[in-house]
């Protein structure tokens, strides 16, 4: 969106183009400051979790959106950009979108597919997207059809990362192809050797970012093949700790929330859970009434009490999400799926039915990304 005082001064804009050397043609320029795209960025201080930036993307990389505003241009930090939503004036991608949304993800496939075939109207940045969505939404479908769609998922996500490393969707898509692998009962080593090769040589909270994300999938890893694999579980939980306190002092209170409790549920995966519950516990306090902030540590010292099976006090920290800290619907969504998991565990089947039925009938939380896992009859993981 521009002001109409640039409005009236676009024909002399353009008049001046050629002196400055720049290719842009009079129209596109006009098309590409006239879009109205939203930016969706965390903000803590919300209920929500995130509010909109409205403006022009003028431009991307891995570590910066410019966003072209009614006052001026700003530089926003991509770890604190959720999500971009571009105006586009496309059938096929405002198809996509909506499909996507009503978790429709061979439709949303299909007209991601056909946007790119297109040429993705002129903008480098909706081309790029587009080529993410399609490796996201092979992803998703082969949660349902793995024979079709997980290593050709795998394919995509690997290559984008390879082509375009100074993206912004490139560490969402070394999480996405980290979770690939572990869907194929693989290790994570190959999504987090691409993770690491992106960070730089001089300490930047890039390099923090990218090593976040590493002990992130290590932690994964280690939960998944905790029972079948418990020496080399332990492994990764010890390289999740030690990663993790490298990180804690350079981290923004947001990100040192996250090392924090990837490191005291890898303590509770090395069976320290008096250690992992102190940790948990004690972070309460920096807290304060932050209720999005209260949900996670309810639910990682509920994940901590799960490793160990003593799921009773597991159910009572998944329920305080639920019950009292769900005003992040997402967050409320993944207590959800952890209590069918408790309830399964103690062989409980109506009341995992409950919530299953809940959590795929509800509004609010259906079109949630955890409530996705819990789509087909008799699945919660």
């Amino acid at each position: 969106m521009t002001s109409n005082l640039f409005h009236g001064f676009r024909p002399m804009v353009w008049a001046f183009l050629p002196l400055l050397g720049i290719g842009m043609s009079s129209s596109l320029l006009a098309q590409n400051l006239s879009r109205n795209d939203r930016v969706e960025i965390r903000d803590d201080s919300r209920p929500s979790g995130s509010r909109l930036r409205y403006g022009t993307v003028l431009r991307e990389d891995a570590r910066v959106v410019e966003l072209q505003t009614e006052d001026g241009k700003v530089n926003l930090d991509t770890a604190e950009v959720i999500e971009i939503f571009y105006d586009v004036n496309d059938q096929d991608w405002v198809n996509a979108v909506s499909a996507e949304r009503n978790r429709q993800w061979a439709n949303a496939l299909g007209f991601y597919e056909a946007f790119q075939v297109r040429g993705g109207r002129g903008n480098p940045w909706l081309v790029r997207q587009a080529e993410f969505k399609v490796a996201q939404m092979k992803y998703m479908l082969a949660e349902t059809e793995p024979q079709k769609f997980l290593l050709p998922a795998q394919d995509q996500l690997r290559l984008f990362i390879k082509n375009h490393a100074d993206s912004r969707q490139v560490l969402a898509a070394g999480e996405w192809l980290g979770r690939a692998l572990l869907a194929a009962q693989q290790p994570t080593a190959e999504a987090c050797d691409l993770i690491a090769k992106l960070r730089t040589p001089e300490p930047s909270n890039w390099n923090h970012r990218c090593t976040l994300l590493i002990a992130h999938l290590k932690l994964r890893e280690g939960v998944q093949f905790q029972a079948t694999k418990p020496e080399s579980a332990a492994k990764l939980f010890e390289e999740v700790v030690t990663l993790c306190a490298s990180l804690q002092a350079d981290l923004n209170a947001t990100r040192r929330l996250d090392a924090a409790l990837y490191s005291a549920q890898a303590l509770a995966g090395l069976g320290q859970i008096k250690e992992a519950e102190q940790k948990i516990v004690g972070l309460f306090k920096n807290v304060g009434e932050n209720v999005q902030q209260r949900a996670l540590l309810h639910l990682t010292l509920g994940d901590c009490y799960m490793l160990q099976k003593r799921y009773e006090d597991a159910a009572r920290q998944f329920l305080y999400v639920d019950v009292l800290y769900h005003q992040d619907r997402e967050l409320q969504a993944r207590a959800m799926v952890s209590l069918i998991q408790v309830f399964e565990a103690r062989q409980d089947s109506f009341h995992a039915k409950m919530y299953r039925e809940r959590l795929n009938s509800d509004p609010a939380l259906k079109n949630t990304s955890h409530a996705r896992t819990v789509s087909k009859p008799g699945s919660s993981q």
